[in-house]
């Protein structure tokens, strides 16, 4: 951690350089708190006010401002010739403050410890570490000079880099022709009732893009991991799922489980399972997974099983937070978060809509793309017996692409989504 003498030092350097370059300010990420020293504190609010006022900030002005104690120490740190190092001194201050902040919170937990309950000091910590995350975000001012550059040079990276390590691939074809476009700082949802498929097709998903070199984070708040690797087994090693579970594995499938854990075991994955967690534990290993294990792509499983008891709100405001919330952590880590969400009963045995996410209609408007599962089913004459049973993938929003209803196997034997050549006609 750098000294307080050299903050100081920089702190000084920052006040001149914007004073004599206001535009400075359109990229700063400054407020006063961040400025420790409290001589800085009042130029720094002085030079906002002015510039509030639609005046230059110079010497005159600022010297009128604040009576005129400190023209002498204004002059001198206006004599710096240059703005050159702007962010990195920037920086310093941002994060120095951002550790006292830190040092505050674990101070006032430190003297609650004997007080407060054990789920009462979590929240709080949680809490805490929300704000701070706040004081680092990204987003900023720019002008449209900077905006240009930092586009033209995004455009070139996509230009030379490999098309399918910025799209969402899944692994079938029919889909992936229409899932189009830079995948980063997406959400993706898959939507489908209860048993028909919403994991599975977001773990065929997750492998197919660790197997093309992405690192993938997985929060599971339904299933355990055990029972994920079992479901990934199955259809990677193509060995029936009920033999998996059911443990009825003879020599060769067990040799054949073996070969294909053993190559599965290369893929950058990493899974967190929980049931019921509240919403600032999941972005805090959404944060986890990024920072720490440097994750490409976070999936979730799933939406409604994620609570935020502490905003106090009807059930239906809090699932809508807590998807604009997903949202803005996709923009916020330049990630695409892919969570899938139930449908409402009511979409039992007819074409799914958008409109049918359960709990909140602000689902499908946080939502790039959105993923419908849909089983077409008309029974026979016999108990159990289906004269059609066609599944269908329906892409009912997809915002750099057209939408599609797409036809497709789904093989519950063998948990996996697979490409069908031809839909039935009436499809």
């Amino acid at each position: 951690m750098i000294d307080i003498k050299t903050l100081h030092e920089y702190e000084a350097v920052l006040l001149g350089q914007i004073i004599n370059n206001p535009d400075l300010l359109a990229k700063s990420k400054l407020d006063a708190v961040h400025f420790t020293k409290d001589l800085h504190k009042e130029i720094f609010k002085a030079v906002i006010e002015i510039v509030n006022d639609g005046l230059e900030p110079n010497l005159i002005i600022l010297n009128e401002r604040t009576g005129s104690r400190y023209s002498a120490y204004l002059a001198k740190i206006t004599s710096i010739p240059t703005d050159a190092n702007f962010e990195y001194y920037q920086q310093h201050l941002i994060t120095y403050y951002n550790f006292k902040q830190f040092e505050n919170l674990m101070a006032k937990i430190q003297t609650k410890l004997r007080s407060s309950e054990l789920s009462t000091l979590i929240q709080e910590v949680y809490h805490g570490l929300e704000d701070i995350q706040t004081e680092t975000n990204i987003y900023k001012v720019q002008s449209i000079r900077e905006a240009l550059l930092e586009t033209v040079e995004e455009i070139e990276v996509r230009v030379l880099k490999d098309r399918e390590t910025l799209e969402m691939k899944t692994g079938i074809n029919g889909l992936d022709k229409y899932l189009i476009g830079d995948a980063r700082q997406r959400l993706y949802y898959i939507g489908g009732r209860p048993s028909e498929g919403k994991t599975t097709l977001l773990l065929n998903i997750a492998i197919h893009q660790a197997k093309l070199g992405r690192t993938i984070g997985i929060i599971s708040l339904e299933s355990g991991i055990k029972e994920l690797m079992m479901r990934i087994l199955s259809f990677s090693g193509n060995i029936q799922a009920g033999y998996i579970f059911g443990g009825i594995l003879g020599k060769q499938s067990l040799d054949k489980l073996m070969a294909t854990s053993n190559r599965l075991a290369e893929l950058k994955i990493y899974f967190y399972d929980e049931p019921n967690l509240i919403l600032n534990q999941v972005l805090s290993k959404i944060r986890y997974f990024v920072t720490v294990l440097h994750c490409d792509i976070i999936m979730i499983d799933y939406l409604q099983l994620i609570y935020a008891p502490h905003l106090g709100l009807e059930r239906r405001e809090e699932v809508a937070y807590i998807s604009k919330t997903l949202k803005d952590y996709a923009r916020r880590f330049n990630i695409p978060i892919v969570a899938t969400a139930q449908l409402r009963r009511d979409a039992d045995g007819r074409r799914p809509r958008l409109s049918d996410f359960q709990e909140s209609s602000q689902i499908e408007k946080d939502a790039d793309v959105a993923i419908l599962i849909y089983n077409m089913k008309k029974e026979g004459s016999e108990p159990g017996e289906y004269k059609l049973n066609e599944w269908f993938l329906c892409l009912d929003k997809n915002r750099d692409g057209a939408t599609k209803m797409i036809n497709v196997e789904f093989n519950k034997e063998y948990q996996r989504f697979e490409d069908k050549e031809k839909a039935p006609s009436g499809a």
